[in-house]
């Protein structure tokens, strides 16, 4: 999954937790499908 590597490479530790990669896919896919970005 593209996002995940995105944000593991922001992640010191080289490691997020998969539910949070997943929220935060979900809430930015939610936010534009409202064009709030």
């Amino acid at each position: 999954m593209e996002l995940k590597r995105q944000y593991e490479n922001k992640d010191p530790n080289g490691y997020i937790d998969d539910c949070y990669v997943i929220g935060e896919y979900l809430r930015i896919d939610l936010l534009k499908s409202i064009d709030i970005i």
